[in-house]
């Protein structure tokens, strides 16, 4: 394989990746390593089975209300099947879903997780305690395929170098928490460790796959994982017969602003 930059080929296990969960300086290094070298973490039983439910519930009201406006508003949009972008909600392709929550209208329960889930002090450890964050559903029903390999962020400020040095500090992390146990039928989303530190990656993840090199984020429900918004990764089809639920955390500096992932005009 001939590349502009050298092709991450380590096969990282879930051991290496399971973050520190302590506020002191040592443990909050380990993650900040973790995440500079890899650009992942994973923190397992984020939430009690018993608190699953008001998080269940806020994420099926958004959608239905979503999903009842889309029908509504905009008819000709064949939900599932058309891709569209609107501020709050965009397709991520055949059945796979972007949905933001109303920023000033967040539920208690996902408001107290985006302030103090176990993650966040890595969070103010790499972005500082000025952060800010946005909240929103990523979702796949059944008969949603394979995602290409892509990064949420673009890179920007210093380019790592071809060994994946020196490249410019994280401008975002972003956290996926699972709602339901996830398998490889319902499906799950695969990272490419380490591909964060040079866009000269950009169509070199089949080169993942080939070599080994890949992560499967396949968490009980309740886990969650952190990685660097320039981390390349992909979601997996989903075979099973119910819907895929994520929670997505975006945590980033204040100056910067989100224009890729969603479009213009208002859903709701």
């Amino acid at each position: 394989i001939t590349a502009p930059c050298l092709v991450p080929t380590a096969e990282v296990s879930e051991q290496q990746l399971v973050g520190k969960r302590g506020v002191d300086s040592q443990s909050l290094q380990v993650n900040t390593t973790t995440l500079k070298e890899v650009g992942l973490l994973v923190f397992t039983s984020c939430v009690q089975p018993s608190d699953l439910e008001p998080l269940l519930s806020a994420v099926d009201s958004r959608i239905q209300a979503a999903e009842e406006n889309l029908s509504t508003k905009h008819p000709d949009i064949q939900i599932g099947m058309h891709l569209f972008a609107f501020m709050e909600m965009s397709s991520r392709g055949e059945q796979r879903f972007d949905l933001l929550f109303d920023e000033h209208a967040l539920p208690s329960a996902i408001d107290q997780l985006a302030r103090n889930g176990p993650w966040v002090p890595t969070v103010s450890s790499v972005l500082g305690d000025q952060f800010k964050f946005a909240v929103s559903i990523v979702y796949s029903r059944p008969g949603a395929k394979e995602q290409d390999w892509h990064s949420d962020g673009k890179h920007i400020g210093v380019v790592g170098d071809f060994n994946g040095k020196e490249a410019a500090a994280p401008y975002a992390l972003c956290v996926f928490m699972t709602l339901i146990d996830l398998d490889y039928a319902v499906g799950f989303t695969q990272f490419w460790p380490a591909s964060h530190q040079n866009p000269g990656l950009a169509g070199f993840g089949p080169a993942a796959e080939v070599l080994g090199a890949t992560y499967n984020g396949i968490m009980e429900a309740g886990g969650a994982l952190i990685y660097d918004y320039r981390l390349m990764h992909r979601g997996m089809p989903n075979k099973g017969d119910r819907q895929r639920p994520l929670l997505q955390f975006l945590y980033h500096d204040p100056e910067y602003q989100e224009t890729k992932n969603y479009g213009k005009d208002f859903l709701f």
